[in-house]
């Protein structure tokens, strides 16, 4: 089995378009998370910059992210987001190397030897 993917995407939006952003990720998030191979999606907001959000998502194996970024509804949902910018966004793939139930075994085994 793959390894899943783990996807961040930083996204710096124009302040007068925060709101309008909220609002179609709002319409949106749904139809992502029920997307073939999304496990997880998560928006999260900097602390110091409410204008620059984070998406955070989990993605069974690199073919469903990739089949996803093809897709009819990342296409229509990127093409509005990205009129939003402020700055070029930033993504990010990583491979999960130990999930949490595995480090979680692993921390309890600690004591055992």
């Amino acid at each position: 089995m793959d390894p899943a993917i783990v996807r961040l995407v930083r996204m710096t939006f124009k302040t007068e378009k925060v709101e309008d952003f909220l609002q179609l990720f709002s319409r949106v998030a749904g139809y992502i998370r029920s997307f073939p191979g999304c496990k997880r999606l998560e928006l999260l907001e900097d602390h110091t910059q409410p204008n620059v959000f984070t998406t955070y998502s989990i993605w069974a194996s690199d073919r469903d992210l990739d089949e996803y970024k093809l897709s009819p509804l990342f296409e229509e949902t990127w093409s509005v987001t990205r009129a939003m910018f402020s700055e070029s966004p930033t993504a990010v793939s990583y491979r999960v190397v130990r999930t949490a139930e595995e480090i979680d075994q692993l921390a309890g085994t600690l004591g055992s030897e």
